[in-house]
């Protein structure tokens, strides 16, 4: 038994040959297609996404796309995926970055705050590695919007009231740096101890999350210190003037002395006169502005104050 090929294929175009074979009692014809030399049968697919999509700036968006098969002609192959339109500014990134259909993969699009507003079409493509498969696309407009983050203000602190002018403080955690200027970044001109004591002359002025007090020590370095460092303490209560005797008198003769001994001499004001007194001398007063001052002694004796104190004189009316 004899076999010919009468019509191998023409052109690599895949144009059909006949073929026959001859036996003693049968002919048969039998029909063939070629393939075409040298290029594989591609499949055919569909590429979509989930839709149009908005993003902030500085914020991030997602959006499926995905590969459908419709057609398995010489297998399926897997797709890889890419894109264009993407605004400056940006980054992207496919997970899977390829994947057998029909399959998604979920594209991120990172944004910062300098990618500019505005709306883009962004095209995906999706290919396979197949010789002659179609390149499928699938386009949809990102809105990249005003930026969400706002900026958290600034707390303006509350003004310390733990101190005030004069008050008298003293160091209950130490040692204490004591400093040039309200500030941590301030020359420190020397230490105070714990239990050191001064007297607030000035601040508070806020600085380094920290109130400053200028505090005038009463020994060691003076300046700015911090107030966690310092507490509030009693000033001391001065101690009264006692005397046994007056601690002034006037006898006024010819003159306003202090006869006391104690020095608190009165000066004549306006002109009154000397004259005849229930003992002695005395003075004559016009009723309309003459008097006696006797000044404010810097010992205190005549701040009466809220204390009980005594006068006693002659008054002729």
């Amino acid at each position: 038994m004899n076999k010919n090929n009468l019509g191998p294929c023409l052109t690599a175009g895949g144009r059909a040959f006949i073929a026959v074979s001859l036996s003693v009692f049968i002919f048969t014809v039998a029909l063939f297609t070629c393939l075409p030399v040298g290029k594989a049968q591609a499949f055919s697919f569909s590429l979509s996404s989930g839709g149009d999509k908005q993003v902030a700036q500085g914020s991030s968006v997602s959006n499926v796309i995905t590969a459908t098969v419709t057609s398995t002609t010489g297998g399926v192959q897997n797709v890889g995926f890419s894109l264009t339109g993407l605004p400056s500014n940006s980054t992207y990134s496919f997970s899977p970055t390829a994947c057998l259909p029909t399959c998604s993969t979920t594209l991120i699009i990172n944004t910062t705050t300098a990618t500019p507003q505005g709306n883009y079409a962004i095209k995906v493509y999706a290919a396979s590695s197949a010789r002659g498969a179609p390149v499928r696309s699938t386009t949809f407009t990102l809105s990249v919007g005003i930026s969400s983050a706002t900026p958290t203000p600034t707390p303006t602190p509350i003004v310390s009231t733990k101190f005030l002018i004069n008050d008298r403080v003293q160091v209950n955690f130490g040692p204490l740096n004591v400093r040039s200027t309200p500030s941590t970044s301030g020359t420190i001109l020397g230490t105070q101890a714990i239990g050191a004591l001064g007297t607030v002359i000035g601040g508070p002025t806020y600085a380094n999350s920290i109130w400053w007090w200028n505090i005038n020590y009463d020994s060691g370095a003076d300046g700015w210190s911090a107030e966690n460092y310092l507490t509030k303490v009693a000033s001391p209560t001065p101690t009264p003037t006692t005397s046994s005797g007056p601690i002034a008198w006037y006898k006024f003769e010819g003159n306003a002395s202090d006869s006391s001994g104690l020095g608190n001499n009165g000066t004549l004001v306006n002109g009154p006169t000397f004259t005849t007194g229930k003992v002695g001398q005395a003075l004559s007063f016009d009723g309309v502005d003459d008097y006696v001052d006797v000044g404010d002694p810097a010992s205190g004796v005549l701040d009466f104050g809220i204390g009980n104190f005594s006068v006693s004189f002659w008054a002729k009316t």
